[in-house]
């Protein structure tokens, strides 16, 4: 609710205090399977703060790190569909990551890796049977569009 209203921040220290929670209850199992699972779980909560606190920051690097977080979640992880949704939250924060870049840097390497990412992480959210988070990817991939043609215009001398 928090990342929803906007506060970042927030809701970035409300996903660590979770994936710490979880972390603890993982460590006292002793169950492999429901051990993992929870783990998974802290996984997701860490990278759900760590993205959260790229968008605050609008952060590169922490959208890499994001991005990993999600890969080790669906590599922990026991559901088919949750890793599948995972691979796609990873390959969207990669986006994120290389269109935050393309914003600082203009250079087009950026772009492209942010449409390919994007396009992954499309893929993977149908896959899944997330349709909202796939037209919030196909809405982000617009974003990049529209910052790239805005950039191209900047260096128009024929108006």
């Amino acid at each position: 609710m928090l990342d929803k209203q906007g506060d970042h921040a927030a809701s970035s220290r409300k996903y660590g205090l979770a994936s710490e929670s979880f972390e603890e209850v993982a460590n006292a199992m002793e169950n492999e399977s429901e051990r993992r699972e929870l783990v998974s779980i802290a996984y997701l909560c860490h990278a759900w703060e760590k993205m959260t606190s790229a968008e605050a920051e609008f952060s590169p690097q922490l959208y890499f790190e994001a991005a990993e977080l999600f890969d080790k979640a669906s590599e922990s992880g026991v559901d088919e569909k949750a890793k599948i949704l995972a691979f796609g939250h990873s390959s969207f924060c990669k986006a994120l990551e290389a269109g935050a870049r393309f914003v600082r840097t203009q250079d087009e390497h950026y772009y492209s890796a942010a449409k390919r990412h994007v396009e992954t992480a499309t893929n993977f959210y149908v896959r899944a049977g997330f349709r909202d988070a796939s037209e919030y990817a196909k809405a982000t991939n617009r974003l990049f569009d529209a910052y790239s043609y805005m950039y191209q215009a900047q260096l128009e001398r024929d108006l």
